[in-house]
């Protein structure tokens, strides 16, 4: 999929969407040598700490691709929309997250912080907390309730 964007936020769109194992030695196209990298639950810095998340990453989902589906900002940063898909213990799977990048000087990824619900597609696979975190999420799932409207007749009495 094609999204019109800024400039400096093509680069990683096209990262992203052509994501693969053989893409990884091409990473300081696209980031800065110094890069700072965090998500909920790995943080890296520099272009040899990034490619290591990514390659773990790599060798223990398969399938794994990424859709974008929107992307928003300027030559300073922005956000990117994204859901990655992937299989692993016999099933396939995805999980939905957004990346905020911030651009060094020369166009490339200065730092990115990457911000998705671990719950499930991580501690969920943990014997005993998955299955305590599906009960407690059936426990308090939450009726979705419809605001009123903005401009509504108040009632006759």
């Amino acid at each position: 999929m094609s999204i019109a964007c800024p400039e400096p936020l093509a680069a990683i769109v096209a990262h992203y969407e052509k994501l693969s194992p053989a893409k990884l030695e091409r990473l300081g196209d696209v980031y800065s040598p110094n890069v700072h990298f965090l998500d909920p639950i790995r943080e890296a810095r520099g272009i040899a700490g990034l490619r290591s998340i990514y390659q773990e990453m790599f060798n223990n989902l398969s399938n794994c691709s990424m859709e974008v589906i929107d992307a928003q900002g300027d030559e300073h940063s922005g956000f990117i929309l994204w859901t990655l898909f992937y299989h692993y213990r016999g099933k396939d799977r995805s999980v939905s997250g957004t990346s905020h990048v911030k651009f060094a000087s020369d166009g490339r990824i200065a730092h990115q912080q990457d911000h998705w619900d671990a719950t499930f597609c991580v501690y969920g696979e943990i014997p005993l907390l998955g299955g305590l975190l599906r009960f407690f999420h059936r426990r308090l799932k939450v009726a979705c309730i419809t605001p009123e409207p903005a401009f509504h007749q108040p009632r006759q009495r």
